[in-house]
C-alpha cells in the first residue's frame, strides 16, 4: 500500500515524565541537539505527572527559554498511560515521537525511526536484549496477535492520524501494548528499529498492568467517540 510520504514533515514530541529530576536536564538537551540538526517545524510537549522531586520547577525555567516546549503539569500522579494520553491530545503536528523521561533512553534514535516511517504506521523501538522467546510467550502475541518482538517499548514515531483512530484506556503502562493492540485489529502497518535502552522502564509508583488489561479484554474500545448533535 502506498502512503503519504511524511518523513519531513513537522514533528511533535511527547514526554511523559515524573519525579525524573535527574534525567531531564541530559534528556532534554540532546533532545533540542536533535530537533535543531533536523532544521524543521516542532514542539515539545512534556506532561509531568504531579512529580514532587522538583522535576516542574525546572521544567517551568526551561520552558522561559524553549518556545516550542510546552508543559502540563497533571494535579495528581495517575501513570504513564494518562500522561502518555494527556501529551498525545495535545500533540498537532503530523509526526509523533514519544519519549519518555526515563534513564537510558536517547532521542537520537529518532534520526533511525524517520527513514522507516514513510512505509508504514508506526516505528516501534526494538531494544537490544529482548528475547525473541520472551515475545513468543507474551500476552502480545496469544492475545493479540502482535508480530512486534517488543512491544513494551515506549520509545516510538507515530503518523499522527493512524493515532486519531482509536481511544486509549491504559492509566499504566499497558498503554504501550494497547496501542499496538488497537492499531493490529484496525489493519495498521508498523516496523521495529533497533535501539539502545533499559529493558525495565517503569517509574516509581506506576499503576499495575493488570487490571488495564482485563479492562482491554473486556471491552476494547476501537472507535472514537462522535460528537452528538442536538
Amino acid at each position: 500500500m502506498d502512503r503519504t510520504p511524511v518523513a519531513d514533515q513537522p514533528l511533535s514530541v511527547v514526554v511523559p515524565a515524573y519525579q525524573a529530576t535527574a534525567v531531564l536536564p541530559s534528556l532534554m538537551a540532546d533532545l533540542r541537539s536533535v530537533l535543531d540538526k533536523l532544521k524543521r517545524a516542532n514542539e515539545v510537549i512534556v506532561v509531568d505527572d504531579a512529580s514532587s522531586d522538583g522535576s516542574s520547577d525546572w521544567l517551568r525555567r526551561q520552558a522561559d527559554s524553549w518556545p516550542s516546549l510546552r508543559v502540563t503539569y497533571l494535579d495528581k500522579h495517575q501513570g504513564q498511560g494518562v500522561a502518555l494520553r494527556t501529551g498525545l491530545g495535545l500533540a498537532e503536528h503530523p509526526l509523533v515521537f514519544t519519549l519518555p523521561a526515563i534513564a537510558g533512553f536517547a532521542p537520537v534514535v529518532l534520526h533511525d525511526f524517520l527513514k522507516l516511517i514513510d512505509q508504514v504506521d508506526i516505528v516501534v523501538g526494538q531494544r537490544s536484549g529482548v528475547s525473541h522467546w520472551a515475545w513468543l510467550r507474551s500476552s502480545a502475541w496469544w492475545l493479540y496477535g502482535l508480530s512486534v518482538r517488543d512491544p513494551h517499548c515506549p520509545v516510538r514515531l507515530y503518523r499522527r492520524d493512524a493515532l486519531m483512530r482509536f481511544p486509549l484506556q491504559s492509566a499504566s503502562a499497558f498503554v504501550h501494548l494497547e496501542i499496538l493492540a488497537k492499531a493490529n485489529f484496525l489493519g495498521l502497518f508498523m516496523a521495529e528499529c533497533p535501539m539502545e535502552g533499559p529493558l525495565d522502564a517503569t517509574v516509581p509508583g506506576e499503576p499495575a498492568r493488570a487490571a488495564d488489561q482485563q479492562a482491554l479484554l473486556r471491552r476494547p474500545v476501537f472507535a472514537m467517540p462522535t460528537a452528538v448533535v442536538n
